[in-house]
């Protein structure tokens, strides 16, 4: 997959600036020495010093940081012109599991009410793996469908950048 990722790079002439991890899991960060090694690109994540309300440009596009811990404690979504990137914090129908040693159920329904806070509800979910009944969801399905989806409906919370 990464020798894929790499032709088509190549055969775009794409210039790779960054490698963004939504969080530290294997599955997530697994090419990054690889794709290190064969572009100029930049690794970033919470861990690098991304936070809420951080902005990543790339060319004419600016990717919104949203802190989103619960699945990790270093979870970030990826906001952009009403899409989400929401790594493993959340799932077409579900979330991620609380099952690391830096896993927090508590956190993680936090972070699921605020994406419906600051994003708007025609917001269209890209989650890290796709395990749903479909492909991509909207945060509003997902806040009437999602099994998490009494959690969304707990105390709103309003968050600011």
């Amino acid at each position: 997959m990464l020798n894929k990722i790499c032709r088509f790079i190549k055969k775009e002439k794409i210039s790779l600036k960054y490698i963004i991890n939504t969080h530290n899991h294997f599955d997530h960060i697994n090419g990054n020495k690889f794709l290190k090694k064969k572009t100029p690109a930049q690794v970033i994540s919470y861990n690098s010093g991304l936070r809420d309300g951080d902005y990543v440009e790339i060319g004419n596009i600016k990717l919104k940081i949203i802190e989103t811990p619960g699945h990790t404690a270093d979870g970030v979504s990826l906001f952009v012109d009403k899409n989400l990137f929401t790594g493993d914090t959340l799932f077409v129908g579900d979330s991620g599991a609380t099952v690391s040693k830096d896993s927090d159920r508590t956190k993680l329904g936090e972070s699921l009410r605020k994406l419906i806070t600051v994003c708007p509800r025609e917001t269209i979910i890209w989650s890290g793996h796709d395990l749903g009944d479909k492909k991509v969801s909207t945060l509003e399905y997902e806040q009437k469908n999602n099994i998490n989806s009494e959690e969304y409906k707990l105390k709103t919370v309003h968050y600011k950048f």
